[in-house]
Order: C-alpha cells, then structure tokens, then sequence
C-alpha cells in the first residue's frame, strides 16, 4: 500500500497551494462565483430532538435525532461536526436518524482523542438509540465504526444491523513509511495544524482556504455553497484537536476487525477522492470478503454531500435490505 492517503498528499497539496497564492485567489474567486443549485440549503440551521449521553471515560457526547423508523446512526469526520451529514438530516425519510458530534468538535466535550475514545463515544450514542441499529460513518467516522467493533464485537452480532464506510480506509497507509519518515511527517503536519495558520487558511473565509476546501475535499463541480459550509465547519474546530486526532490516524491498523464483522456491508467513495483513494475502498470490500461497493462519479472526500440524491437513494435502499 502506498503511503499517499491523508497527511503526505494533504501536505503536499496545500504547499503546491500556497506556492502560486494569487493564481489560486484568482481561480477561488471565480468558483465562488460558479453556478449553485444549492444555495438555498439551510447548512448548519437544521435542528433535531437533542440527545446527550456520556461516554466510558465521562466525556460528554451531544447530538440529535429526526424522524421514526429505524434508528441509524452517522458519525462524522475529522474537523467537521454532525452538521455535516446535511442531506442525510434533510432528506432521507423513513428512519430515526442520529447524528452527534464527536468529541472535541462542535457541541461535545473534549477528552482524549484517541480512535479507542471514538469508538467508546459510538458506543455509547448507539447504546442509547436502543434496540438494533444502523452505522454510517463518513472519513474518521468510518475508522470509529471499526474502533468500536474492536472494543465490542458482541455489540456488532448482537445490535448492529447495517454497516456502511464512506471515503475512509481500515489502515493508515502510514503504516508502510520508515518509523524516521512518519515522525518527520507527523511533527510537521502537528506544528502546522497547532500553529492555527492551516485553520485560517482553510476555514477563515480567505479565497486560499475556499480553494485548498475545494481542492481537497472536493471532486470536479461542487457547489460554491457546500465548499463554504464546510469551510466553516473546519474553523470551527480547535486545532489542538485536529493535531491529536492526526497523530492517532497515523498508524492505525483495523483489518483484521474489518475481516472479522459479518454485518452487511456497504463501502461508498467518490471517484476524485484526493485524501481516500478510490483503492482504500476497494481493499475495505476484499478484505471483508462481502459487501458492496458504491462508486459516486467525480466526487472528492465529502461524497455523501456532492452527490446528495444518489447517495441517499443508494443508502436508503442498502439499509431497507440490511
């Protein structure tokens, strides 16, 4: 596996970035200024019934549910918030839907930001939707889902119906770098995060941070007003917190639990994705032997919110089977 998944290509990419500033600020401009069917959507405004619950080591968890049916939970990616899953929140019908945010982001608290930690906080918020439950889990919380069932497989045979990975990878290709390498990476990826100079530029509203949003989270025709959502998404989050969650993402290996869960199995991703690779989701489905994988044509990392309709037809429908 080669090592190009989120920090070297993140790396590399945003300092190609900053090397021609105004040629990108010219570029943000005019994407800003591009066709936008979605700009009446009200990002961020949608609100549900509230849910708190406490995770194993005290952290408080926050989030919220809609409609009836059966309960799904979504778990949302680094720097992002429950409010990212947007269309699922809007549109998909015929479930209980709940969305939390993870901690250190958005309204729950903060405690140790390890991926043993989220999967502790999944835990927890699927405990408390009772009864079975789907899991969706979108970049980071995508890895979550597969912390979780390490820390309780029972839980997986026992309550859990459907599981579905968006844009993530059950390895860090990290994994494969010289231990000298992966140091040097991390300790420059950490620096620049703590420093808040990548927070500025990428959610503070500069033509840069509009264009490295869109870069790298992004496929070929986003909306001007899903890139700035998310925008604000990511400066919302303390980067402290991203540093530390970096650092965990950056040698994990859960293959062995992806073989071991038996739960059907749905793998989404979009073709353009810089930060997963298309080819992180297809080893995902061979090395669980089962599933089915959902291509979504010229999407980037935030798939499930460029190409909203068919993902949420594709969704609804493998949940209904599952």
């Amino acid at each position: 596996m080669r090592g190009d998944w989120v920090l070297p290509r993140a790396l590399a990419a945003a300092g190609g970035a900053m090397v021609g500033l105004a040629a990108e600020s010219r570029l943000a401009s005019r994407l800003r200024d591009a066709p936008d069917p979605e700009a009446g959507e009200p990002f961020g405004r949608l609100q549900g019934k509230p849910i708190h619950v406490i995770s194993a080591d005290g952290t408080g968890i926050l989030g919220d549910e809609m409609g009836e049916g059966e309960a799904v939970v979504f778990s949302h990616g680094l720097g992002l918030s429950r409010h990212a899953w947007h269309y699922p929140r809007a549109y998909l019908e015929g479930f209980r839907r709940i969305f939390y945010d993870q901690r250190g982001h958005g309204d729950s608290g903060d405690g140790p930001r390890s991926l043993g930690a989220l999967g502790e906080d999944l835990l927890a918020m699927a405990e408390a939707a009772g009864g079975m439950v789907h899991l969706v889990g979108h970049s980071m919380g995508g890895i979550a889902i597969l912390a979780a069932a390490r820390v309780e497989p029972g839980f997986f045979r026992e309550r859990v119906g459907a599981v579905v990975l968006v844009s993530t990878a059950a390895q860090s290709p990290l994994t494969t770098v010289p231990p000298a390498l992966r140091r040097a990476l991390l300790s420059a990826c950490a620096a620049a995060v703590r420093s808040g100079g990548v927070r500025r530029l990428r959610g503070g509203g500069t033509d840069l941070g509009f264009f490295l949003t869109r870069l790298l989270g992004f496929g070929k025709d986003p909306s001007p007003s899903q890139v700035a959502f998310v925008c604000r998404l990511l400066a919302e989050v303390a980067p402290e917190v991203e540093a530390e969650f970096l650092r965990a993402l950056a040698d994990f290996d859960l293959r062995e639990v992806l073989r071991r869960i038996s739960n059907p199995l749905l793998v989404a991703v979009g073709t353009e994705d810089r930060l997963t690779p298309p080819r992180h989701s297809e080893e995902m489905v061979a090395l669980a032997g089962r599933g089915r994988l959902l291509r979504l044509y010229g999407a980037g990392h935030m798939a499930p919110m460029e190409r909203h309709v068919i993902f949420n037809a594709e969704l609804s429908a493998f949940l209904r089977r599952g």
